[in-house]
């Protein structure tokens, strides 16, 4: 018998496990919070406002008719369908918002799983999903139809981002900007997008001690594409811009807010970036 011979290893599946466990708790929790919100909740406020447009205007008019504050016309596109496939039916409406909650949180786990190792990233994918500052948006169609949705797109883009940043692929450059384009039809923040990739990438450059020169190319792209949204706003009609005006000032308080915001995420998680 060769005594040199060494015995493969089994091969590690912690990582694994923990996913599974952390999906399923958050596919259970997700559930259960779904059934006591559909015992308990309905719609309410501005929803029947977006309903009683589906009934009575066409769709090109009420995706143009801005949403008090918003001009949001996939997010009244969301409400047309809903009202049009099943009139208000609730339980529809929170069957879309649990199917988009849960991909958010996959999503986050992706980027998250991106920086940090699998154990503190699945805990922090539940911690998310568990929180009671995303919870309250379920409980109300308007909101969740304004927020989910430009979650998904932004970490969809977040994703698009980092391969980008590891190999030029003018398709991940083509998406991510997309993805930036379909998000201000649900949120108008999705201004911000280059502000917070911007955050993202200093993020990133200060783990690898490199910055990107593509990472900041796509921070170009994206502030190009908030730079023409930006003019189109100003130069449209009165009945598509938003209500309250922001100061210059207040646009920068508010862009420093999203980059510190994001850095204070990152810069305090164990980065572990490659």
């Amino acid at each position: 018998m060769n005594k040199n011979k060494s015995t493969p290893e089994p091969t590690p599946i912690r990582g694994s496990w923990l996913s599974a466990i952390a999906a399923a708790t958050a596919i259970v929790f997700t559930f259960c919070m779904a059934i006591f919100i559909q015992q308990n909740s309905h719609f309410i406020a501005d929803d029947f406002d977006h309903f009683t447009d589906a009934a009575v205007k066409s769709l090109p008019e009420m995706m143009l008719t801005r949403i008090d504050v918003h001009f949001v016309p996939l997010h009244k596109l969301s409400s047309y369908l809903i009202f049009k496939l099943a009139p208000l039916s609730f339980d529809l409406a929170l069957l879309v918002m649990t199917a988009q909650w849960l991909t958010a949180m996959a999503l986050l786990y992706l980027v998250s799983r991106r920086f940090i190792p699998t154990a503190p990233a699945c805990l922090l994918a539940v911690v998310i999903t568990a929180s009671p500052v995303w919870i309250h948006v379920l409980v109300w169609w308007s909101a969740a139809a304004h927020r989910l949705p430009y979650f998904i797109l932004q970490a969809a883009a977040i994703l698009a981002y980092l391969r980008y940043r590891d190999r030029e692929n003018p398709l991940m450059f083509m998406l991510c900007i997309t993805l930036q384009v379909l998000a201000f039809g649900f949120y108008v923040k999705a201004v911000l997008f280059p502000v917070i990739f911007l955050g993202l990438e200093v993020c990133v450059a200060a783990s690898t001690q490199r910055l990107s020169r593509a990472g900041i190319k796509l921070c170009i792209g994206l502030g190009v594409v908030s730079l023409l949204y930006t003019c189109w706003y100003l130069l449209s009609p009165d009945s598509m811009r938003v209500g309250a005006e922001l100061t210059l000032i207040q646009t920068i308080e508010l862009a420093i807010h999203q980059v510190l915001r994001l850095g204070a995420v990152l810069l305090f998680l164990p980065l572990d970036y490659s």
